[in-house]
């Protein structure tokens, strides 16, 4: 009786957070999606930029299961999550070390509600495996949610996801969904993205995967739905009965209410748009349709914020704020210190920032920064308790530039 008069209550909130008109709080969100941003990340996760990895600078070549790129790949997520300001969780299974990330943000009203953004970050084949469709796009997608939610307060808890071992059979999913099930999560929605980069003929047709499991249909019509209020630009189509092809079918076996967002991979009216470079060293980032991958973000940020009911944002970006002009990296201060100190820098355009401190014979001694940022100003504290009094020099590379300033430890 309790599981039966939860599942009704689950349904009453569903059917009240859709929203007849665009929610202004969650359209600041859907307009804070930023092309650069995901277009940063993904280059990362296919091996076309660097990060700062284990002792040095490390391209992920791979993201197979197998493969190193993929612990690689894990370990930046993670990065990426707490350098937002997330709690991040690490959940390890199987026998081939899989590892599922996902950050838990708690509810302001109902915390113990949760609404669920997903997608898989391994990827195929088993050697040279880009993925940046199949599933850079839909982890980029999930990063930049966590990124333009990092100020909002919700009605509900938030939860972004990202697994491991999807290649293998759904694995990481599975062992989470099970765990939830296990633990008596009150999962209200799971919208899981699964390829949202491939749309050459530029139809903008988007498919919303679902069946009738719990209340499934109800989260796709909220997809189908935000694209109008928001004005996204997009094509949805709802396909019932979806595919189980992807990690939002888990959750369908625990009797969740989950959807799959992703490009034509269904025969509709007889055509079908597939990307001819699916589980291939050439799903590259070349070809796919960065336009429609934003939309599709977007999209997805603005039927999350829907659910998750988005009731305050604490960062309000200033409209008379003056744009640097161009890239500063300030002396340190205090200088000499002891044992901290604030570094100061200044960016003129989003991009990727990378700040180290070395020691006097070149020895990289702390990373500092080592993400996307937006334009503006950044103070940076640093503590050399546990290093030896001497010189050391702090370095920022961005935009193609690099800039280095000396400091002093003195105890």
């Amino acid at each position: 009786m309790k599981k039966k008069l939860l599942y009704i209550f689950l349904l009453a909130i569903l059917v009240s957070s859709s929203v007849a008109a665009q929610d202004p709080l969650v359209a600041e969100l859907v307009n804070r999606v930023n092309k650069d941003s995901i277009l940063a990340t993904m280059n990362v996760l296919t091996g076309h930029t660097s990060f700062w990895y284990g002792a040095g600078e490390y391209k992920i070549k791979s993201r197979n299961s197998y493969d190193d790129g993929n612990k690689a790949a894990g370990e930046y997520i993670k990065r990426k999550l707490r350098n937002l300001g997330y709690n991040v969780y690490s959940q390890k299974f199987g026998v081939i070390d899989g590892e599922n990330v996902y950050a838990l943000v708690n509810g302001t009203e109902l915390p113990r509600i949760q609404v669920m953004i997903s997608a898989h970050f391994d990827s195929m084949p088993d050697v040279v495996a880009p993925g940046a469709d199949d599933n850079a796009s839909g982890t980029a997608a999930v990063l930049e949610a966590a990124r333009v939610f990092k100020d909002a307060k919700t009605r509900y808890s938030l939860v972004f996801a990202l697994w491991d071992n999807e290649e293998q059979g759904l694995l990481g999913s599975k062992y989470y969904a099970r765990l939830a099930r296990e633990r008596g999560d009150s999962l209200l929605a799971v919208i899981n993205i699964d390829m949202i980069g491939y749309d050459a003929n530029k139809d903008g047709l988007l498919e919303v995967h679902t069946r009738n499991y719990a209340h499934s249909n109800i989260v796709a019509n909220q997809v189908w739905d935000a694209n109008y209020e928001y004005g996204i630009g997009l094509k949805p189509y709802i396909i019932d009965p979806g595919t189980t092809r992807s990690d939002h079918a888990s959750f369908w076996s625990y009797n969740y209410s989950a959807i799959t967002m992703m490009e034509n991979f269904t025969p509709i009216n007889g055509y079908r748009e597939f990307n001819p470079y699916y589980h291939s060293m050439f799903d590259d980032m070349n070809v796919l349709n960065t336009d429609y991958l934003f939309k599709g973000v977007r999209l997805a940020v603005a039927a999350f914020g829907n659910i998750a009911a988005v009731n305050e944002i604490t960062s309000v970006e200033d409209e008379n704020e003056v744009v640097p002009s161009e890239f500063v990296l300030k002396q340190n201060y205090p200088n000499p210190f002891n044992p901290a100190t604030t570094i100061n820098y200044t960016i003129p355009r989003e991009g990727f920032v990378s700040l180290r401190v070395y020691d006097i014979l070149g020895n990289e001694v702390a990373e500092l920064v080592n993400e996307q940022k937006s334009t503006g100003s950044y103070n940076i504290s640093f503590n050399a308790e546990n290093l030896s009094s001497g010189i050391y020099f702090y370095t920022l590379e961005t935009g193609g530039k690099r800039f280095t300033n000396k400091m002093i430890y003195m105890k």
